[in-house]
């Protein structure tokens, strides 16, 4: 199952969290997946983009099992990574061309 999901119609873009069965939890390839979407959603004009979830709750935040496992990791290249990778984000979303609505529902937690 794709964890995150991305359209275009009409210069519309929507972007899904898709894994409510598990919260819509982040980790390093969800969070990367969803940096490169928005970037997607960019260079195909979308003149707006919904970023939305799928299920009762937009995102519990940062996978717990995978921040253990990247914290108690000795080599914290990992973890230096996935913290550059919310900047990334960032980038992302501000340097959207179009108009970015959240669709937030349910529990919201972390900065995604």
């Amino acid at each position: 199952m794709e964890k995150v999901l991305y359209q275009s119609e009409n210069q519309i873009g929507t972007i899904t969290l898709n894994d409510p069965e598990n919260g819509n939890t982040i980790d390093d390839k969800t969070l990367t997946r969803i940096t490169d979407v928005f970037r997607l959603s960019g260079q195909n004009k979308d003149v707006c983009v919904i970023y939305k979830a799928a299920g009762p709750n937009f995102t519990f935040g940062a996978n717990l099992k995978f921040g253990y496992e990247m914290m108690t990791n000795p080599d914290k290249s990992r973890a230096e990574k996935y913290l550059w990778n919310f900047q990334e984000l960032t980038r992302a979303m501000l340097g959207h061309p179009g108009i970015i609505i959240a669709g937030y529902q349910g529990y919201v937690v972390g900065g995604v």
